[in-house]
């Protein structure tokens, strides 16, 4: 059995593999970072466009999208804190996105 937890520091991980426990030390740059929250907001653009995605991924993808950064406070990769450190602007995203959607662009 497989189990997975996350310390204190963000970057070390330990694994327990059949009882044995092996600690990896990841190490992120900033640039990493991010293109990671980049490719977050590429891929849910994806599922939304992508009308052979399942309904189940386009409602992820949207809910991930549309869901208020109070709710998300403590999440650093929320959309709303995605856009916030890349730059863009969650509000007009979402206006855009809302658009497609009513449009018949996006179907969910």
């Amino acid at each position: 059995m497989n189990t997975y937890t996350q310390t204190s520091n963000p970057v070390t991980h330990i694994y327990v593999n059949n009882g044995h426990t092996e600690t990896e030390q990841l190490n992120w740059s900033a640039t990493d970072v991010q293109e990671l929250k980049h490719g977050m907001l590429l891929l849910a653009f994806e599922e939304l466009r992508d009308n052979r995605r399942s309904r189940a991924m386009k409602v992820e993808a949207w809910e991930w999208l549309m869901i208020d950064a109070d709710d998300q406070l403590d999440n650093p990769f929320s959309a709303e804190n995605c856009c916030v450190d890349l730059g863009m602007d969650i509000k007009a995203i979402r206006s855009f996105v809302r658009d497609l959607k009513a449009t018949g662009v996006i179907k969910l």
